[in-house]
């Protein structure tokens, strides 16, 4: 952390400037879990039905 007392420096238009790409990366966040969601669905159980399928 070094010897200053200041923690953050963030301005509020650093904070607006990123804005967009937070909301980009969230939407494709979003999709990824989505298609591993339906995806996992789509296989069913296939770790089996046996003591260490459960």
């Amino acid at each position: 952390m070094g010897d200053s007392d200041e923690v953050l420096d963030i301005k509020t238009a650093d904070i607006k400037a990123v804005a967009p790409v937070f909301h980009r990366q969230s939407k494709k966040l979003s999709d990824a879990l989505t298609t591993l969601v339906s995806t996992l669905d789509g296989l069913g159980k296939p770790w089996g039905d046996d003591k260490p399928g459960k």
